[in-house]
């Protein structure tokens, strides 16, 4: 997850744009991703590129009304922050209050500094995947 939001910011997501502090966060609409897992059958899914001050992040959405494409107003409480996950209709992260919620700061034990592992429409254990699936570009990448 990504950590978007601090003690004392603002958030609400409306139609799938966040709003932090009632500023907006842009984003550009990308070319589709193709989930090309033998499962799902060359599944398009639109992609953007948010712009999070001064970074650019790629995000997915599968669907508009998705169940977290519209929130109430979150108020982020002192010593804790507010997670959202890159590919917003698969993530379970702060916006589910009930479930996951506001994470508190004790729970934050690093910053990603490179990428050691990536895999495209694989998870981790299907390892007979793994011949097609590594992302050997990714690997070791350094995170800015």
């Amino acid at each position: 997850k990504r950590v978007i939001a601090l003690p004392g910011d603002k958030i609400k997501i409306i139609n799938g744009v966040i709003f932090i502090n009632n500023n907006e966060i842009y984003r550009k609409r990308l070319d589709d991703f193709i989930d090309t897992d033998f499962n799902v059958k060359n599944k398009r899914v639109r992609k953007y590129k948010e712009f999070f001050f001064n970074l650019e992040v790629d995000i997915l959405d599968i669907t508009d009304n998705g169940i977290a494409d519209n929130t109430k107003e979150f108020v982020i409480p002192e010593d804790h922050f507010f997670v959202m996950g890159d590919n917003r209709d698969n993530s379970q992260d702060s916006r589910f209050i009930n479930s996951v919620g506001f994470i508190p700061f004790e729970n934050l034990v690093g910053k990603a500094r490179f990428i050691f592992f990536s895999l495209e429409n694989s998870r981790f254990l299907e390892f007979w995947k793994w011949p097609k699936a590594i992302r050997y570009n990714r690997i070791f990448k350094k995170i800015l």
